[in-house]
């Protein structure tokens, strides 16, 4: 792993004719670059599917001088990726950037943990005067699917639909994950109104009744917050297609899902 150190990374000077122009109170605060970010692992910066986050290398002197002493330094950036089963850094590769700030979009880092090192680097030296450290975490992108027939008889008992999902987190480092919830609901295809809640308020939710006479209601076999469904289609309109949502969510993540089910009546055949 890499040698993180105590994040202070204060260095030798060297040759003090480089910071001719610049005096010992300057030197002094320059010495002091900080990350807006953690350095560790726990409270990280979390960065959503397609989110970007602004990296800002702060030192005290630029605020108020950046003009008279931006021009005497570069910012060196370097980024390594995480292994969250070992916590083995990655090598560390030196982005093209010099500036104070810079922008990390999720779709340029592999999702997971991410080490940022930022490195003061005076002009024409080759070492830097200082650096600081922290940590970034892309999330993945949370999908989910319904499983279930395409075709309800009516008489043939209870349907069951499965949501199916990816990119759930789990504790790391740490980091206690936000536990994955459910939320059904349901609407006659072509119907006017659309995602409709359906109703289970008497022994397993207290979700307030909005679903249409279209869509069932009492016909719920177990709870609208659970990551399966079943429901009997007895009590749905024959020749009519329905439609199952469930909105899937951890944390500040979250994803739609649905499935259509067409209800047929029972039709028993006899040969005389």
């Amino acid at each position: 792993m890499l040698p993180i150190g105590d994040g202070k990374g204060r260095q030798s000077i060297g040759n003090l004719s480089l910071f001719d122009s610049l005096s010992a109170d300057q030197l002094h605060l320059l010495a002091n670059v900080s990350l807006n970010l953690t350095k560790n692992l726990q409270g990280v910066t979390e960065v959503l599917p397609e989110e970007k986050v602004r990296v800002e290398a702060n030192i005290p002197f630029l605020r108020d001088n950046a003009n008279s002493t931006l021009t005497h330094f570069d910012f060196q950036w370097e980024i390594s990726t995480i292994d969250e089963d070992t916590g083995q850094f990655f090598p560390l590769v030196v982005l093209a950037d010099k500036e104070r700030n810079i922008t990390i979009s999720s779709l340029q880092v592999p999702v997971g943990f991410t080490f940022i090192r930022v490195s003061a680097v005076p002009k024409n030296a080759k070492q830097p005067l200082s650096y600081d450290f922290g940590f970034i975490r892309i999330l993945p992108r949370l999908q989910a699917s319904v499983n279930g027939p395409a075709v309800a008889i009516k008489g043939d008992g209870a349907v069951l639909l499965n949501s199916v999902i990816s990119g759930e987190l789990s504790d790391s480092f740490g980091n206690k994950a936000d536990k994955v919830t459910f939320l059904w609901s349901c609407q006659v295809e072509n119907s006017r109104s659309s995602n409709l809640t359906i109703s289970s308020e008497s022994r397993y939710d207290n979700l307030q009744t909005n679903a249409s006479s279209e869509c069932f209601d009492p016909g719920i076999l177990n709870s609208t917050r659970e990551q399966s469904l079943s429901f009997n289609p007895d009590l749905l309109t024959a020749n009519k297609t329905y439609i199952f949502n469930v909105l899937v969510s951890q944390g500040r993540r979250s994803v739609t899902a649905s499935h259509k089910i067409r209800v047929d009546s029972n039709i028993s055949l006899s040969i005389r």
